[in-house]
């Protein structure tokens, strides 16, 4: 059995952690993220969120909306470059369906 430091009361061992109130909603993750792409005069952020699936239909990862080549060149990329995915992204983002 895990021993707990001094001072915590075992009740709180079998607390669990906390869920999120609600699942990660990627598009306006994404929208947001792009508004801080928009405002880096340099080391452009990428648009990861750490959702990557990609989709079989649209070949777009559902969480950043790249495709396969754009998150294979991202590391290489320069801000010019970075900043054109972004745009791709935002184009995307505002095609898809609500």
């Amino acid at each position: 059995m895990k021993r707990l430091p001094e001072g915590v009361p075992r009740v709180l061992a079998a607390v669990p952690a906390p869920v999120p109130e609600k699942p990660v909603n990627a598009p306006e993750l994404i929208a947001a993220r792009a508004l801080l792409a928009r405002a880096s005069v340099e080391n452009v952020p990428s648009p990861c969120i750490s959702v990557c699936r990609m989709n079989e239909l649209t070949g777009l990862c559902e969480g950043c909306y790249r495709t396969l080549d754009e998150i294979r060149d991202w590391s290489s990329a320069d801000d010019l470059a970075k900043r054109t995915i972004w745009t791709h992204i935002e184009q995307r983002l505002a095609a898809s369906p609500p």
